[in-house]
């Protein structure tokens, strides 16, 4: 995605205590004086103090991304405290013997953030997309065997998070604005499901919430604060 793209995504994402401004809403642009003179200016105010820095380069070497990220840590003054790369398959090696094979070149990639971390000091998160065995099964419940072209990924990993969606295959009312992330490798801790809110344009996710209104507790190495599964 462009900048602007992402930019406006940010946007509705910081909105979302407003739930009228979902991503739908803001293409369409049909806003009220109020909230076209007061509240988007406000919420652009907000958002402009955030410290986040977007590079939306197109085919990202993976060369490039390691000499990005060294100056971005200089640029912070060691202030950098996440590095995301969206998304992993995208990068491009310049090496021409991984160029002409693929498992090798998502290997260098995963390689490449797994040293960034290690050198910096700094977590990366990255996103890679899944096969497409998922689709072969009942309700496409993803495996770590899904990620997609390499198995570097799931090796060089400290953690391994599936996103998964059930509404999107029962289409049960029970499972709208739901989303699952099932932790299938964790070196420093344990695996299994965490279920999270996920409202339907809103561009995030959400704690879900305990029925005094409080947040459920999230992952927690204490069996005793961990969420129940339904």
């Amino acid at each position: 995605m462009s900048r602007d793209e992402l930019v406006k995504r940010l946007f509705v994402a910081h909105a979302h205590l407003d739930r009228k401004f979902t991503e739908k809403f803001m293409r369409n642009g049909y806003f009220s004086d109020h909230e076209r003179d007061f509240v988007i200016p406000k919420i652009a105010g907000e958002l402009r103090h955030v410290p986040v820095m977007l590079d939306a380069t197109a085919g990202l070497k993976i060369a490039d991304f390691k000499a990005r990220s060294r100056r971005a840590k200089v640029q912070t003054e060691g202030r950098l405290g996440l590095i995301v790369v969206d998304y992993l398959q995208l990068m491009k090696s310049s090496r021409r013997e991984a160029q002409e094979n693929r498992q090798a070149e998502i290997g260098e990639a995963s390689l490449a953030c797994k040293e960034i971390a290690k050198e910096l000091n700094v977590p990366v998160i990255a996103l890679a997309q899944l096969n497409r065995d998922t689709e072969k099964r009942a309700m496409h419940v993803p495996k770590l065997s899904d990620l997609r072209e390499s198995g570097s990924i799931e090796n060089d990993a400290d953690f391994v998070g599936l996103l998964y969606r059930k509404y999107l295959y029962t289409k049960e009312p029970e499972d709208e604005g739901s989303a699952t992330i099932m932790v299938q490798k964790h070196r420093n801790g344990p695996v299994g499901d965490v279920a999270m809110a996920f409202p339907e344009g809103a561009m995030r996710f959400e704690n879900l919430a305990l029925d005094d209104g409080r947040e459920r507790p999230q992952w927690s190495n204490d069996p005793s604060k961990r969420q129940k599964r339904k």
